[in-house]
């Protein structure tokens, strides 16, 4: 297995990743929209200097991902 930060060549494995989980929860969320519910703004997380979008391959296939963002406590 490959750790390493996304990019946006990585774009629509993440999308594809956010939509399985978007289906995931659909039962479970009334206020999900039909179509095309989106919980992040993926080209944001990817740029952005305070968040570190990992993902995790496995014989160039990407199977996993997650992130960490410092944020200002509320």
């Amino acid at each position: 297995m490959i750790f390493r930060v996304a990019t946006l060549e990585d774009l629509f494995r993440l999308a594809q990743f956010e939509q399985a989980v978007v289906e995931a929860e659909r039962p479970f969320n009334d206020a999900l929209k039909a179509q095309q519910a989106r919980y992040y703004d993926l080209p944001f997380l990817v740029a952005d200097s305070q968040t570190y979008l990992l993902v995790v391959e496995h014989q160039a296939t990407i199977i996993a991902t997650g992130y960490v963002q410092i944020r200002t406590s509320k």
